[in-house]
């Protein structure tokens, strides 16, 4: 098991060579056997904190802490930014604003399955959103 800081937040997280949690109501999920989703962040231009809508999602932001998007992916976080910047199957917020990846705020939340990189994404967000980062993504 890999030591990260996500494993306070987010409890165990299973090794890709792990397949004792592959049986699910008796039949073999492949995610389990073969996890290649990522958690990553993005961080994105201050001007986006004029957005009302994320205005109401981050009432305690800190102006001193970096925006954020927090998603989720099966490609290399790097194509899905690239993706995100080009418009393709993108977040506007991501498009218009996003600068750069953040790996270090996701260190530790690769390769997992699909349903633990879900539970992953909203965790993350909401731990970096109560340290007062302005947050967008995060479902």
């Amino acid at each position: 098991m890999r030591a990260t800081i996500w494993t306070d937040l987010l409890g165990p997280l299973p090794l890709a060579e792990d397949t004792t949690h592959g049986w699910q109501q008796g039949t073999w999920n492949r995610e389990m056997t073969n996890p290649h989703h990522s958690v990553y962040v993005i961080e994105l231009d201050p001007a986006v904190r004029e957005r009302a809508r994320l205005q109401r999602l981050n009432p305690e932001a800190d102006p001193e802490k970096p925006c954020v998007y927090v998603g989720m992916t099966g490609l290399d976080p790097e194509e899905r930014f690239e993706n995100h910047k080009a418009g393709y199957r993108a977040s506007p917020v991501v498009r218009d604003f996003g600068l750069r990846l953040l790996p270090e705020l996701s260190e530790g939340l690769e390769n997992l399955p699909y349903e633990l990189a879900l539970r992953a994404e909203a965790d993350l967000a909401a731990y970096l959103r109560q340290n007062g980062y302005f947050v967008a993504g995060g479902h």
